[in-house]
């Protein structure tokens, strides 16, 4: 079996661009997501914190300490104390848009209750004062008790609904003898960030989808034979080009696949007058024969390279000496084809050389030794015209 001197095409290409674009994509949309959602839910947060500081500014001001040692039970409502404290708390309330505004404490036998509570008393979550505080709140609860302002690094979605909640110790002197608890409502804002959560991810797949169309598409045409890479072919003759040569040899001397390998140099002779009597377009036009009957007399299975204005190279693979002569023969008579039908006056010379691990130390000297014996060609041609009388 003949090795490939040539690059092997990337296999499953339009999965691996698949892949490589939605990692891409998912990357940027997920540093995008976390970003914004960053900054603008600790924004939210940040304006319900001074909304609540400003709350407990207000209030701790005129809140009746008397009422932390007299509220015990639902009894002490009829107090004067609970009922100044209840109207402040229902005005507050009013005039602020809390959900909901309240005092608390804990009970010498360790019980935390409510005390005043800025609900209406009609309200089905009005709570009397000695109404015990729900479990679920009472380790933030415990914590303003020692003297620690808490505040929310969430919205908190409970079973009365999304909030924002937050408590304040109250002092009397240096002792905190009592708590005062501030809710706002925050369905809007979690509902808001919710769908953030949830649409991002929609939207990065949507966009996922997209990307990934896109670029297979663009692949593919890239990929498809009509559109062959530039940078590797030869405009004028869709031959491979220098470019190609040169990463093709440079394969064979990574891969250390020289063994059975040969080069052919061929060199398109009187380029230079051709174009100096005859006019550029018309070398272009030898050149192209020139490349014409290189593939048309050499196997496919051997790349041909136009690496110059008229020379050509091609790696032989498999081949030996008899098989080159006879394509180098069948040359000859294609160019006296072409010369006797157009008047045209081609001619190439040719030399090779095969890789002999004895004088080469890397193929690139088979390629200066195939150089060599085609400039060798070439000056015996000239002799011969020189003798014949032609030059």
């Amino acid at each position: 079996m003949k090795k490939q001197v040539h690059s092997s095409k990337l296999k499953r290409v339009d999965y691996q661009v698949s892949i490589v674009i939605a990692c891409i994509v998912i990357f940027s949309f997920l540093i995008v997501f976390f970003f914004n959602y960053k900054i603008t839910y600790e924004d939210m947060l940040y304006t319900l914190e001074e909304r609540s500081n400003s709350i407990y500014n207000l209030v701790e001001g005129y809140l009746e300490r008397t009422t932390f040692h007299t509220l015990a039970t639902k009894e002490d409502m009829n107090k004067p104390g609970y009922q100044n404290m209840k109207q402040s708390l229902e005005e507050v309330k009013e005039a602020t848009g809390v959900r909901y505004i309240y005092t608390a404490k804990k009970t010498d036998d360790g019980k935390y209750i409510y005390l005043v509570d800025g609900l209406s008393s009609k309200s089905k979550d009005f709570r009397y004062p000695g109404d015990e505080i729900e479990a679920e709140v009472v380790k933030e609860l415990d914590r303003a008790l020692k003297d620690e302002i808490v505040l929310p690094q969430d919205i908190k979605h409970t079973t009365w609904g999304d909030i924002f909640v937050s408590y304040y110790p109250i002092h009397e002197g240096d002792k905190v003898v009592g708590v005062l608890g501030i809710e706002f409502p925050a369905e809007h804002q979690y509902e808001a960030f919710r769908m953030i959560r949830i649409g991002t991810p929609l939207i990065a797949a949507g966009a996922v989808i997209v990307a990934v169309m896109i670029a297979v598409h663009l692949f593919k045409r890239i990929s498809n034979p009509t559109f062959q890479d530039m940078a590797n072919s030869d405009f004028l003759t869709g031959l491979k080009n220098r470019n190609a040569f040169e990463l093709n040899m440079d394969l064979i001397e990574q891969r250390g696949i020289q063994k059975d390998l040969g080069i052919l140099v061929a060199d398109l002779n009187n380029l230079k007058r051709i174009n100096d009597e005859q006019g550029h377009q018309m070398g272009d036009i030898y050149i192209k024969k020139a490349a014409e009957v290189l593939s048309i007399c050499i196997p496919s299975e051997h790349p041909i390279y136009r690496i110059g204005g008229d020379e050509f190279n091609v790696i032989i693979d498999g081949e030996d000496e008899a098989n080159v002569q006879k394509m180098i023969e069948t040359m000859n008579q294609q160019i006296q084809i072409i010369n006797k039908e157009s008047g045209m006056q081609l001619s190439i010379s040719v030399g090779y050389a095969f890789y002999d691990s004895k004088i080469d130390k890397c193929f690139h000297d088979t390629y200066h030794r195939g150089d060599h014996n085609m400039y060798e060609a070439k000056r015996k041609m000239k002799q011969d015209q020189k003798d014949d009388g032609v030059l």
